[in-house]
């Protein structure tokens, strides 16, 4: 029975106020009346979508792909114009960016060959929307879910492109050379924003007298790491997800992935969501520099293949909280009754960590022991903020980037806390990149520097390709297109502000001495003005601004 098609939302949608946090977090969900639903598109509707994602796939520049993308609504079929209108590719297409993109649409099935016997008990669907909704709510699982898939690939109704794209959407990856990112610049907010909270800057806090120990607990004051930010979400069936900022996810059963997968998912408590940051060590144990650690998780986001079967690299996480599902479900979570206090939650995220760390004692798993791959970020405690500056001194003289200082009653929240503040003493900002500039001498056939911008536009820089070397330069300029709006770090020393500030004639702010700091595959929006401001403003003078700001 076809139901009524609402772009896979609940089926209480509409009177939920909070649309965009509601579609991320269904599938936390357990309440069976508020099931995910999907239309079963007409057959003929998946073949005209399979073909604009083959366009798609045709060619390298990500501007063209956009335009691909933007035409969808003019899209109508030749051969038979009246069954199939724009309105209701439209609606088909969107669904299967969905299906493929949404970073918590899990369908606990990979595609895979088999004539076992033991799978041939299954349901027969001749519907893919059908079939992938049962999986995704679990109505089939375990050996139905894979005799089914069977069943569906080897019906004589079941045409090869609804192969290929199912086993596109199984693998979260439509092949297309697409992101979220993209998919968002042209159909505004389909995929949905992960929830994270992030860090004040200590010019930005008003009340500095909350700022030291109460109630027998104190500060906690944490090292900001280096890596890359991660979302691990622990299930009830003893499986896991890890994805990025941006919501892209990891390939949890690849090598890289295999013990912290085996791990967490037997030890971390399901119904959670863990927050932490993946790292790279080489074979002596070290922590990689952010440019090479985080380059090679991002090929493991784009699903390039990275060898780890030498030991040649480890990777790790390191973690600093743990939310229960159902508070991401809250439309204000800092209100919430199930929201425990940091100091709280900290605690409870030890015990686990330690639990992890026997379980890899008791099974031997000497590679994890001799990595330590699952840690908790180094914490230390005091009295007050001026004290806390001691630790942030301290991994500054260790070269590290600085700490988060945090109250122990601190509240979890989608977005901005002013309950954490960030203490980092290098300027490092996240621009868009626009273009690439005409390169000299060896780099002429290359690329001189790529011209970024602020997320308003009212930042504009050309940052050195000195900061690449050879081979990148080759592998970027060799790809332009594929860069183009991209979001990359730089770091500088200062603002350069423009006397002649005017957007109209694109005489804009810029930045001094302009380094790159590495691509984020993690991030879709850039920081704007304000926040570029900000961070300069945090970098500068931190002693006398603490000393100055809780004096006031």
């Amino acid at each position: 029975m076809k139901v009524k098609h609402e772009s896979i939302l609940y089926k209480n949608t509409k009177q939920n106020n909070n649309f965009m946090l509601s579609l991320f977090n269904y599938s936390f969900n357990k309440h069976k009346n508020k099931m995910t639903t999907f239309e079963n598109h007409d057959k003929s509707l998946i073949s005209k979508s399979f073909d604009i994602i083959n366009k798609i796939r045709e060619t390298s520049s990500i501007n063209q792909k956009i335009e691909i993308l933007k035409s969808i609504s003019n899209q109508v079929s030749i051969d038979s114009p009246d069954s199939i209108n724009s309105e209701k590719l439209e609606s088909c297409f969107k669904d299967i960016l969905i299906l493929a993109y949404h970073p918590q649409i899990r369908f606990n099935l990979k595609p895979f060959l088999s004539n076992e016997s033991k799978y041939l008990c299954s349901r027969n669907y001749d519907s893919m929307f059908k079939l992938l909704n049962d999986l995704h709510n679990r109505i089939i699982t375990g050996d139905e879910a894979r005799g089914s898939y069977l069943s569906f690939i080897n019906n004589e109704t079941t045409s090869q492109f609804e192969i290929e794209l199912l086993n596109n959407i199984l693998d979260k990856d439509l092949k297309a050379g697409i992101s979220t990112s993209t998919i968002n610049k042209v159909f505004k907010k389909l995929i949905p924003d992960v929830p994270y909270m992030r860090c004040s800057l200590l010019n930005s806090i008003k009340n500095f007298n909350i700022w030291q120990a109460s109630d027998n607990e104190k500060l906690i004051s944490q090292e900001k790491l280096d890596g890359m930010f991660v979302n691990i979400n622990v299930y009830q069936d003893k499986t896991i997800d890890m994805f990025s900022r941006s919501g892209n996810s990891f390939n949890v059963d690849i090598e890289a992935f295999k013990d912290l997968n085996s791990i967490i998912s037997q030890t971390f408590e399901p119904e959670h969501q863990y927050h932490g940051e993946l790292l790279m060590l080489n074979e002596q144990g070290e922590i990689l520099p952010r440019e090479i650690s985080n380059g090679l998780f991002n090929s493991l986001l784009k699903k390039e293949d990275v060898n780890f079967d030498n030991n040649q690299f480890a990777a790790i996480v390191c973690l600093w909280d743990k939310i229960p599902f159902a508070l991401l479900n809250e439309e204000k979570p800092e209100k919430s009754k199930l929201n425990k206090a940091y100091h709280k939650r900290f605690k409870s995220l030890q015990l686990d960590i330690a639990t992890a760390n026997q379980f890899i004692l008791e099974n031997k798993l000497e590679n994890a022991d001799k990595f330590n791959i699952i840690r908790q970020v180094e914490t230390r405690y005091y009295d007050n903020l001026i004290d806390a500056e001691e630790h942030f001194k301290q991994m500054l003289s260790e070269g590290k980037e600085g700490t988060i200082v945090k109250l122990p009653q601190m509240l979890w929240k989608d977005g901005t806390s002013k309950e954490q503040i960030k203490l980092k003493n290098r300027f490092e900002i996240e621009l868009e990149i626009k273009e690439f500039n005409q390169g000299t001498g060896k780099n002429e056939k290359l690329f001189g520097s790529i011209r970024c911008e602020s997320s308003d536009g009212l930042l504009s820089v050309n940052v050195p390709a000195s900061g690449f070397s050879d081979k990148e330069k080759k592998e970027i300029s060799d790809n332009r297109d594929n860069y183009i709006g991209k979001i990359i770090t730089v770091s500088a020393n200062g603002i350069m502000y423009n006397k002649n500030f005017n957007v109209e004639k694109q005489q804009l702010h810029s930045l001094f001495l302009p380094v790159q700091a590495g691509f984020r595959e993690d991030k879709s929006v850039a920081d704007d003005m304000k926040r570029i401001v900000e961070q300069f403003e945090n970098s500068i003078n931190l002693d006398k601004l603490i000393k100055s700001m809780i004096n006031k």
